[in-house]
């Protein structure tokens, strides 16, 4: 091997750690936006004393490495809104 030529292992090495960080950054992505609205969730109720229950009209997106391919609406936000308001207790501001 001469100087300056990069061993093919390196490089095959390099393409999956490429791939993997690929695949796995929109996940982080969504998981920091995910821990960040619901730190401000906890926030607003300890402040106001009130529970907050959000309804967060948004597409789903379904993507293979980080390129969206297919989007659509998902129902389950209304069922878990539904879900909170039936398990809040009748005691605490709604």
């Amino acid at each position: 091997m001469a100087a300056g030529n990069i061993p093919l292992d390196v490089l095959g090495y390099l393409f999956w750690i490429l791939l993997f960080v690929a695949m796995i950054s929109p996940w982080l992505s969504m998981r920091s936006v995910q821990h960040a609205r619901l730190r401000l969730i906890s926030l607003i109720e300890r402040k106001y004393g009130h529970r907050v229950i959000t309804m967060i009209h948004r597409q789903e997106r379904i993507g293979l490495l980080g390129v969206p391919v297919y989007r659509y609406i998902s129902i389950e936000d209304s069922e878990a809104v539904l879900s909170a308001i039936r398990t809040t207790p009748l005691k605490r501001p709604r």
